[in-house]
């Protein structure tokens, strides 16, 4: 998975945390995200998140998914 460099929070690089298990802890105050959905894990239910994309290796690349558009209609 592959999220968003940018804490929801403060705007810090979220790149600059630390990844524990399957969430990556922001380097200024620690909020928590799990990189699989983007969910705020100190808070679940809260609206509060940052995006989640899938990734696959082909050969030495990493290949990140983009969300399509939402439709107009």
């Amino acid at each position: 998975f592959a999220i968003n460099d940018s804490c929801p929070h403060m705007g810090a690089s979220l790149a600059s945390g630390y990844l524990e298990g399957c969430d990556v802890i922001c380097p200024w105050h620690a909020w928590k995200f799990c990189v699989k959905d983007g969910i705020w894990m100190d808070n679940p239910k809260s609206k509060v998140r940052t995006d989640s994309y899938a990734v696959r290796i082909v050969g030495t690349d990493v290949q990140v998914e983009i969300p399509r558009p939402k439709s107009a209609h």
